[in-house]
């Protein structure tokens, strides 16, 4: 999760939180090389 505050246009002035879930994330792949070498995964914006 990310968040920061929007800097420029329609939204400037408002805070932002980028939240990605990651699908099927195989944990094991980080004990052997080459490792966990990509991710997929759904993001969201929320802007308050």
């Amino acid at each position: 999760m990310e968040s920061g505050t929007v800097t420029a246009g329609r939204f400037a002035g408002d805070s932002v939180t980028h939240v990605v879930e990651l699908l099927n994330l195989d944990l094991l792949s980080c004990l052997a090389e080459p490792g966990l070498t990509s991710a997929s995964g759904l993001g969201t914006y929320v802007f308050a």
